[in-house]
């Protein structure tokens, strides 16, 4: 920080206050960048940065850095148009304030740096060895010899690690869309962009607080929020994509999910056809919620089977059993189809956390539908579901 000025009178002249950073160097290299493959020494225009995206590789401290430019034509001084050089190369480079690589007294020192040849708009990916939670930022060249340094609002760039912990997409009601993102606390001024997936809802941007983690943050710093989205009666999988930034921070996931759902039209039994089903989490307490094509019938049973504990819930017209200690209950109901049909929806509640289930740890599910009909195990099924696994 440097010295104010004083005036006459001995207040201080705002005009020469003087704030910010400075860094000495010991030794300093410097190279000439000259315009290379015909480029025009009249280009002064830099590069434009199109992507510049930060994940975290799981188990690691290393980031992959995926990074994209392009460089566009100018004007000179006299309004004559000069043709865009063309992207040259992208230079990464990761921060330290470890003595050893140069950095004193919370300083940064410059630990490393990798460069890349560049193409217009062709993405660029670095891996950065432990690069997590350090400062980064990254240089684009063009073959003119501009650079556009980019870091994030004025600010050196850390990754931060952000995941998305959702695993299956509800055919019927809300999905709960589960954001988990590390060290919270730290973050200034911290917004969630989402793209949803679908190809029809457009990204929305979130401003983050703490009052929208789930409870508060976790003790390890971590902050989990849900968002809740109804894809209607989808079929397949889609990818869901978020990025998180904040001052100096960035960090993103991308995850292809696929529908809670079941191959419609492999029974012509009046309600037994399965075709979708549906899982959110309230704590430790479940409810899952079973599709079927056409109304519900009272001559079908409608079973929830919990592999894991070898547990099993029933439905059929109005009662339901399952053990007593997970206060089991279920209701059926109507919802619409993608195409306006009608459908049964039959919707089981319990505390899972009496099996035991931890609310963290993934729960898997399965759905069949029995006609009753009397005799040995196995006997009278008539849709079977595979296994689902619903992870929080």
């Amino acid at each position: 920080n440097g010295a104010d000025r004083r005036n006459a009178d001995g207040t201080t002249n705002l005009d020469y206050l003087v704030n910010g950073e400075f860094r000495i160097w010991n030794t300093l290299n410097l190279d000439p960048l000259r315009p290379i493959d015909g480029a025009s020494d009249k280009d002064l225009k830099p590069p434009v940065v199109v992507l510049q995206d930060l994940v975290r590789i799981p188990g690691t401290n290393d980031v992959t850095a995926t990074l994209v430019a392009r460089d566009d034509a100018s004007t000179d001084s006299e309004g004559n148009l000069v043709a865009a050089s063309g992207m040259r190369e992208i230079i990464a480079l990761v921060y330290s304030d470890d003595l050893a690589a140069g950095g004193a007294d919370g300083i940064p020192g410059m630990a490393k740096g990798e460069s890349r040849p560049a193409s217009d708009g062709v993405p660029v990916e670095f891996i950065l060895t432990d690069a997590f939670d350090k400062q980064l930022s990254f240089q684009y060249i063009d073959k003119a010899g501009n650079i556009t340094a980019k870091t994030l609002k004025g600010a050196l760039l850390r990754a931060i690690d952000v995941s998305i912990t959702t695993s299956i997409i509800n055919v019927s009601g809300d999905t709960e869309i589960r954001v988990r993102i590390e060290d919270f606390g730290s973050l200034i001024a911290p917004y969630l962009t989402i793209d949803y997936g679908d190809g029809i809802t457009k990204p929305q941007v979130i401003e983050l607080d703490p009052a929208l983690c789930l409870s508060t943050t976790d003790p390890d710093g971590s902050c989990t929020i849900v968002l809740l989205k109804d894809y209607g009666n989808i079929s397949g999988s889609i990818t869901i994509k978020v990025e998180v930034r904040a001052s100096g921070a960035i960090g993103s996931d991308e995850k292809t999910i696929a529908a809670c759902s079941d191959a419609p039209g492999d029974t012509d039994v009046p309600g037994a056809d399965i075709i979708g089903c549906s899982i959110t989490a309230d704590g430790t307490n479940l409810t899952i919620g079973v599709v079927i094509a056409g109304e519900l019938s009272p001559d079908i049973q409608y079973r929830l089977n919990l592999p894991q504990t070898n547990t099993q819930i029933k439905y059929s017209s109005g009662a339901t059993t399952g053990p007593n200690k997970i206060k089991p209950t279920a209701i059926e109901s109507i919802v619409e189809g993608a195409s306006g049909e009608m459908n049964g929806l039959a919707t089981f509640k319990f505390e899972a956390g009496r099996l035991p289930w931890d609310g963290v740890s993934p729960f898997t599910f399965q759905f069949d539908t029995q006609s009753g009909v009397a005799g040995g195990q196995g006997q009278g099924f008539i849709d079977t579901t595979a296994v689902k696994t619903f992870t929080p």
